[in-house]
């Protein structure tokens, strides 16, 4: 299991920071499975990251969050 850094959760805060206005409202992760209401999705896994960085019980959750980070950087409008 993974751990991250004070400086990973720092990172991914900020994007989210920058780029919750232009989030898409949902985002389709594999056939069937969609994430809707993008942007609250996304701050509760940052809550998740914030509170438990450390905790590597946590780091599916927390890479699950850079996972969609980078589909979201990936995908065409």
């Amino acid at each position: 299991m993974r751990t991250f850094s004070a400086e990973d959760i720092a990172a991914i805060t900020a994007w989210y920071e920058t780029n919750k206005d232009r989030l898409p409202t949902n985002v389709q992760i594999a056939p069937g499975e969609i994430v809707t209401n993008v942007p609250k999705f996304l701050k509760h896994l940052l809550s998740i990251a914030q509170a438990n960085y450390s905790n590597p019980t946590f780091s599916r959750e927390i890479q699950y969050l850079f996972d969609l980070k980078d589909l979201i950087e990936n995908t065409k409008p």
